[in-house]
């Protein structure tokens, strides 16, 4: 692909994201994203969600290695990062590992991903409270399917 890899850009929309925590609860989330291609190899995907059931907003950020050239479908695993804030909860920093099957950005393209995350804050705690390990809200699961236009 070469240098004009750099150049790959693409607006996702999230229609088919799910969140499911160890405990059972469930919500879906619905956004707007962007991908960008650095290298043949790498990538990165910035999203802005909002969560249906929990009222919740998510920025969050998405690091991407492919182990095929990502100009066509490809494999990719990678860290994410996000704040989340709003509703009943206080701010949260989810943090996990992700991984995925995305096609090249020329044109129409999708994202098949599943994850694991640590929310790191907690829906218990008042504003004079410390964070400890007991109220740690624990860990989710997510999964989806995104689809996007992009440009080569």
């Amino acid at each position: 692909m070469g240098p004009m890899a750099q150049a790959q850009g693409g607006i996702r929309v999230v229609l088919n994201n799910f969140d499911i925590s160890t405990g059972g609860f469930g919500d879906l989330s619905y956004g707007l994203g962007y991908d960008h291609d650095f290298s043949e190899r790498t990538s990165f995907t910035v999203l802005v969600s909002r969560y249906i059931e929990v009222g919740e907003m998510e920025i969050g950020y998405r690091s991407n290695y492919h182990f095929m050239d990502n100009d066509g479908a490809s494999f990719y695993m990678g860290p994410n990062i996000a704040l989340r804030t709003g509703g009943d909860a206080r701010t949260g920093l989810p943090i996990g590992m992700h991984m995925g099957v995305r096609g090249g950005l020329q044109g129409f393209y999708a994202d098949l991903f599943a994850g694991v995350r640590y929310r790191v804050g907690s829906k218990e705690l008042g504003p004079s409270e410390r964070l400890s390990l007991d109220n740690l809200p624990g860990t989710t699961f997510m999964f989806g399917l995104h689809f996007g236009i992009g440009w080569d």
